[in-house]
């Protein structure tokens, strides 16, 4: 759940009917008066979810949200703007912004100050242990950034990723905790900005 910067609410599941073969997951507005605003199941994210990899969500603004998660469908990772209107501004599928075989985490997503958003996550692309990728989406939905997303460093093997942030100049800043590479057992917070 996270605000919908108006008083109220977005709120985001995963639901599994019978007969389906995979859950959905869906998204529904509450105002501060405790009204659902979205119809009764919400608006429809994502028609194959992969609960393994989790979904994150972010206010647009203006009382609709940015709803992150990672799709069974081709193994993706999928970014859909719902408007205040309860309607689905990018295609009926969102757009996709990460694809292929690697397991995705969706950590973590903020609306930049041009009505898109920045959003990050852990990927088990190099082997087992996760990198962190951030990618940066327009208004429009498409990649301002590397297709492939960028890397906020090198440096570390393994990472977890932290909620991001902007700076108010229209700056990311994200952070990641990292074990360190003398000391496995130890780990520190690290923010770079993009």
């Amino acid at each position: 759940m996270t605000t919908d910067s108006l008083g109220g609410a977005i709120v985001w599941w995963c639901t599994a009917r019978r007969g389906d073969s995979a859950p959905q997951l869906r998204v529904q507005r509450v105002t501060a008066s405790g009204i659902s605003e979205w119809g009764n199941g919400g608006v429809l994210i994502e028609q194959s979810f992969s609960p393994a990899g989790n979904a994150a969500a972010a206010t647009d603004g203006a009382g609709g949200a940015f709803v992150t998660c990672h799709s069974a469908r081709g193994a993706s990772l999928r970014s859909q703007h719902v408007l205040k209107s309860g309607q689905r501004e990018w295609s009926e599928s969102g757009v996709m912004v990460a694809r292929g075989g690697n397991r995705r985490i969706a950590s973590s997503i903020v609306r930049d100050a041009s009505r898109g958003l920045y959003l990050s996550w852990q990927e088990f692309r190099y082997g087992v242990a996760p990198v962190v990728l951030c990618q940066r989406l327009d208004s429009l939905g498409v990649m301002q950034w590397d297709p492939d997303g960028i890397r906020p460093t090198t440096s570390f093997a393994q990472c977890r990723v932290a909620p991001l942030s902007c700076d108010g100049s229209g700056n990311l800043l994200v952070a990641w905790e990292a074990a360190s590479r003398s000391n496995s057992a130890q780990h520190r917070v690290w923010v770079q900005k993009l």
